[in-house]
C-alpha cells in the first residue's frame, strides 16, 4: 500500500474544525440511532444512497415512500420486496438480500431485536482492515450491489465506528492537503485511521468533521 507522510497542517486544520464545530460528537453519537426500530428503512437508505442526491431524492422519494407503504423493519423488507420504489435495476433485490443476511446473522448470533442484530454486526472488523475480515462481514460485502463504501455506510448507520470512503471524503481530504489521488480506497481508509488516532476521535466523528469541512469549503469558494 502506498505510504504518505501527513503534513502538520492537516491536523491543525481539522483541530480548528473541531473547535468551530463542537456538535461533531453529538452528531456522530446520533448517527447510528437515526433508524432505530426502522432497520428495514435503513437498508433502503443505504442501497439507494449510491449516486443520488441524499436530501432531495433518497430521503423524500425513496425512504419516506417505503416507510409509508410498509412496516420499516428488516423482516418486512425481506418478506415484501418494495417493487413499487423507483429504483435502478437490481437495487430492490440488493435491499432484500441485505435484510435477509442481517436477519440470518441475528439467527446465528441468537439475537431477535433488529437494533441489536445491526449493532452486533457493525462491531465486526471492516473489510478495509489489513487483517482477514470476518466471514460474517464478507457475507454482506459479497452481495451484488454492495461495494466497500456502502458496506461501511451500513456499518455506520448500524452504530459502528467507521467512515465511508466516497467522493465527499476524498474531496475533503484533498482540500486539507492529503494527496488522495495516490491512494486506493483502502489507503484512504488507513489515512483516516491515522488522523482519527492523532486527533483522539472516532472514525465516525472524523466523518462528520470532514462532511462539514467540505460544506464550509464549498461555501467559501463560491462566496
Amino acid at each position: 500500500m502506498f505510504h504518505i507522510e501527513l503534513k502538520s497542517q492537516v491536523f491543525q486544520i481539522l483541530r480548528d474544525e473541531m473547535l468551530a464545530f463542537p456538535e461533531f460528537e453529538s452528531k456522530a453519537q446520533q448517527f447510528g440511532d437515526v433508524y432505530r426500530d426502522r432497520r428495514g428503512a435503513m437498508v433502503v437508505d443505504v442501497v439507494a444512497s449510491r449516486q443520488r442526491n441524499y436530501l432531495k431524492v433518497v430521503v423524500p422519494r425513496i425512504v419516506n415512500v417505503f416507510e409509508a407503504a410498509q412496516t420499516p423493519t428488516l423482516l418486512s423488507l425481506a418478506q415484501n420486496p418494495p417493487d413499487y420504489l423507483k429504483l435502478r435495476t437490481g437495487e430492490v433485490q440488493t435491499m432484500v438480500n441485505v435484510a435477509i443476511e442481517l436477519l440470518a446473522f441475528g439467527e446465528r448470533s441468537k439475537l431477535t431485536n433488529e437494533n441489536e442484530i445491526c449493532y452486533n454486526w457493525a462491531m465486526l472488523p471492516s473489510t478495509y482492515e489489513p487483517e482477514d475480515p470476518d466471514v460474517e462481514n464478507l457475507a454482506i460485502a459479497e452481495i451484488s450491489g454492495i461495494g466497500p463504501a456502502l458496506l461501511e455506510y451500513l456499518r455506520m448507520r448500524s452504530g459502528g465506528n467507521s467512515l465511508k470512503v466516497d467522493v465527499r471524503v476524498k474531496n475533503s481530504l484533498r482540500a486539507i492537503g492529503v494527496p488522495v489521488e495516490y491512494l486506493s480506497d483502502r489507503g484512504v481508509y488507513a489515512v483516516c485511521q491515522t488522523i482519527s488516532t492523532e486527533l483522539g476521535i472516532s472514525m465516525l466523528e472524523l466523518d462528520q468533521i470532514l462532511w462539514r469541512f467540505t460544506s464550509e469549503f464549498r461555501m467559501r469558494e463560491c462566496g
